[in-house]
């Protein structure tokens, strides 16, 4: 009799157990295949049964609408790549699968999602890391010309960056988080030879001190953030700035999210307080928006707070042309804000010195320079976020009218 080889009494007995449960596989099989098709064929179904959303709430932006079809778009991948965008906006559950998003990508030690870092403290902090720097270099530029065609005019144009929570947070970052790449903006800055306020150390050195000066799920400062860019300003513009003791602190919000924490998915982050520092007198002011004649009483559109995108509550979010004056009082010197919304948190303390003329370049489309002369503005303040410097090209736009300056 011959002698049966042990592998192969292992592999009779496991080709019998397959056959032997290989009919119960291959309904586990269909029926998974079924479920599958359910799911898949059922959110096909539902992204065109249920109402098409135009704006997330909680992302703050707008959502991507059905495209037109035309053959020029389909030919040149335009109308395909309109539809991906149509489908990743519309898909039902969307912001339950954001946060399942975030919970796998933590989970799988990524320790980042949509470029979202969670720190020490409840900080979700962006990382923010450019491989080229040409706009920086362009905008800088742009700033260095503009300033040069002010000076025969006699108006002075002071420059400053408001550094990110990148570059703030260091402590809350992780023990392994490279600094070096995201941290080089500063060096371009300073190779320009712009003569720009610093914000950076400051802000950063009272941050390491406890103090509350970013929001944990925003890009933007708290209103202690912008108090402190006051401090450092003052230097500059000349004025002498009120002490924190000026100053009545009301906490407006407990219940803030901000756009980092819309695009984390880190839903179980706890929500920001938001504050205003009041003072007396600060609602006898009145806030213009020139393009709509809309007109506040005072710095704030407390509406906002009932709404998602409460940072707006300050200077009713970003216009294109602002105008802010103290009521009944004349002869003092006017100041042109060129900002971005990081300004915004700041223009009540501003206000106490200046009257304000404050244009955001992503919608104005006048002569910025024009504008400083025909204002007889004391001064030019340019202040943007080191992001703003880095990644758009709105900069170069302060060379508008620029040629036009000799015939003033």
């Amino acid at each position: 009799m011959a002698k049966t080889n042990p592998a192969d009494e292992v592999t009779s007995r496991y080709l019998e157990i397959q056959a032997t449960s290989a009919p119960r596989m291959r309904g586990a099989d269909m029926l998974l295949v079924i479920l599958c098709a359910v799911l898949f064929s059922g959110f096909g179904i539902l992204i065109w049964v249920l109402p098409h959303q135009s704006f997330s709430p909680d992302e703050n932006r707008n959502l991507a609408r059905l495209p037109e079809f035309s053959i020029e778009a389909l030919t040149s991948g335009k109308y395909t790549r309109e539809v991906g965008s149509f489908y990743a906006d519309q898909f039902p559950l969307r912001q339950y699968f954001v946060g399942l998003k975030a919970v796998c990508e933590l989970a799988s030690l990524k320790m980042q999602n949509n470029n979202v870092i969670p720190c020490a403290g409840g900080n979700l902090v962006k990382r923010l890391e450019y491989t080229d720097y040409s706009k920086a270099e362009k905008n800088l530029a742009a700033i260095d010309r503009f300033r040069d065609a002010l000076m025969p005019q006699g108006i002075p144009v002071i420059t400053a960056v408001a550094p990110r929570p990148v570059d703030v947070l260091r402590a809350s970052l992780p023990p392994l988080y490279g600094s070096d790449r995201s941290g080089r903006i500063w060096e371009v800055i300073a190779a320009s030879g712009t003569d720009s306020v610093d914000l950076l150390s400051p802000i950063r050195s009272i941050a390491e001190d406890g103090e509350h000066v970013w929001y944990r799920t925003d890009h933007h400062w708290t209103t202690r953030g912008a108090y402190a860019a006051y401090l450092e300003l003052a230097k500059k513009l000349g004025y002498s700035p009120k002490p924190l003791s000026f100053f009545e602190i009301e906490v407006v919000s407990d219940e803030f999210y901000g756009t980092t924490w819309s695009s984390s998915g880190m839903r179980w982050t706890k929500p920001d307080t938001i504050e205003f520092y009041r003072y007396t007198e600060d609602e006898e002011y009145t806030t213009l928006n020139v393009l709509t004649g809309e007109i506040t009483q005072g710095f704030y559109a407390t509406g906002y707070l009932d709404t998602k995108d409460k940072y707006a509550a300050f200077l009713g979010g970003n216009s294109a042309h602002v105008r802010v004056a103290k009521n009944n009082s004349t002869g003092r010197p006017t100041l042109l804000v060129v900002k971005d919304s990081y300004a915004n948190a700041l223009v009540p303390f501003l206000a106490i010195h200046f009257d304000l003329e404050i244009i955001d370049l992503r919608f104005y489309t006048g002569s910025t320079a024009a504008l400083a002369v025909d204002t007889k503005a004391a001064a030019v303040l340019i202040l943007c976020g080191a992001d703003t410097i880095a990644s758009s090209d709105e900069l170069t736009l302060l060379g508008y009218g620029l040629s036009s300056l000799n015939g003033r």
